[in-house]
């Protein structure tokens, strides 16, 4: 296993493993995304998209554009039988959309909220948890949509695709909810907004709310003019300290660049911008524990991690061998995290040397990235990737426990458990 250190140095060197594949689900349409939900880890939302039979991405026509999709509700649990390995993927709902590239579900609450985002005019719709999984029978819980907005309707062929929670999410845990969000677009546009549930998307909360005031900009394009996607978006906390105070607003785009907005100011100029990568910038996900760590996926194909506080260049890096569309850090192994890295399958990534104990000193700094483990049971481009946490026991320890993953044409949900963590 080769790996090597952050700034200069070459990135890392994926490896292979043999994979157990737990458990297997034909998801019917193309399945890109996967999220674990807070208030019961068993249910996992996965989102699917399809271009509709003879239409063309690259066409002008609005009828050929047609994309749809479906937000597929399911249940992953362990099976008692001969106190194995085995896993069960249940299927319990699905509500039909447009196509579907990014959900998110807000913090537990009494009411557990999905917010997606589509292809229809930059759909963005607000989904509730009804009802609670059994295992041994009764009715099973279902999403029931709330409320569905447009954030380009006179530009159909628009689409969201990602959504970041906003700071302070503190109003997301009352009733009625209320739920700051960013949403990135194919027209290069990014949206700030507000979800309420009882006012639905685009409320006017006023500044004594804390909330960012509601506004749309050009964020990202190739030469000043043609927009570029927009991929990813996400709220980036301060590193130390302040709670959601300070937070940055980070976007990735098919320009190849990183930027980071202040959502609050009416400046429509970045705070900065990093030019790090090599190929349009797919993933942004914040450490949850160390907040100075932030790491990225790209097009080309390496994961870097980032001390916030320094960016310029990587604290650590490490090549995939495929884009890496999505990243997910692990809730309890601070070390450890899983991308999905489109044509190659999905990553273990290890970071070491291994965190301070807390409160031990300066903040943990990682000098390196390896693939500790590959998944390549799919058999086509993997988007989707969540730790499964409440299926861990005593012999995944090491290993972080099971993983969730999906990919596109072979339109499949895996459950899977890496064999070792190094």
């Amino acid at each position: 296993m080769a790996a090597a250190g952050g700034g200069g140095g070459a990135p890392a060197t994926a490896t292979a493993a043999p994979t157990p594949t737990l458990a297997a689900w034909d998801t019917v349409l193309p399945a890109d995304l996967v999220e674990v939900c807070p208030s019961d880890p068993a249910l996992v939302a996965c989102g699917t998209y399809l271009l509709e039979s003879g239409a063309s991405e690259g066409s002008s026509s609005g009828a050929s554009q047609r994309k749809r999709g479906a937000i597929k509700l399911v249940a992953i649990t362990p099976t008692a039988a001969d106190g194995g390995d085995g896993v069960a993927i249940t299927p319990l709902h699905s509500v039909d959309t447009a196509a579907v590239f990014d959900a998110k579900w807000l913090p537990a609450h009494e009411r557990q909220l999905l917010v997606a985002v589509t292809s229809d005019g930059a759909g963005v719709q607000a989904l509730e948890l009804v009802g609670r999984w059994h295992a041994d029978g009764g009715a099973p819980p279902e999403l029931r949509l709330l409320h569905h907005t447009q954030l380009a309707p006179d530009v159909l062929d628009t689409s969201a695709l990602s959504v970041a929670l906003l700071p302070p999410l503190d109003a997301a845990c009352v009733d009625p909810v209320v739920a700051p969000l960013a949403v990135s677009r194919s027209d290069g546009r990014i949206t700030v907004t507000s979800y309420s549930t009882a006012a639905g998307f685009g409320a006017e909360y006023g500044s004594e709310a804390g909330l960012p005031p509601p506004r749309t900009w050009l964020a990202h394009t190739y030469d000043g003019a043609t927009p570029a996607e927009v991929w990813t978006v996400a709220a980036v906390t301060p590193p130390m300290g302040g709670g959601g105070a300070g937070w940055l607003l980070w976007s990735g785009a098919d320009d190849g660049l990183l930027k980071a907005w202040d959502a609050r100011a009416s400046s429509r100029a970045p705070a900065w911008t990093n030019r790090a990568h090599g190929a349009g910038v797919c993933a942004i996900e914040q450490h949850p524990a160390h907040a100075h760590l932030v790491a990225t996926g790209s097009y080309d194909e390496v994961l870097r991690v980032w001390d916030q506080r320094n960016m310029a260049e990587p604290v650590a890096a490490v090549e995939t061998g495929g884009g890496v569309w999505r990243i997910r850090w692990h809730p309890h192994a601070p070390d450890t995290a899983v991308a999905a890295c489109m044509y190659a399958g999905a990553a273990v990534i290890n970071l070491s040397p291994l965190p301070l104990e807390s409160g031990a000193g300066a903040p943990w700094l990682p000098s390196t990235a390896s693939v500790s483990f590959m998944q390549r049971s799919h058999t086509s481009i993997v988007y989707g990737a969540a730790w499964l946490p409440h299926l861990a026991d005593g012999a995944s320890a090491t290993t972080g426990g099971p993983i969730a993953t999906c990919s596109f044409y072979d339109h499949a949900l895996h459950v899977w458990r890496p064999t070792a963590l190094s």
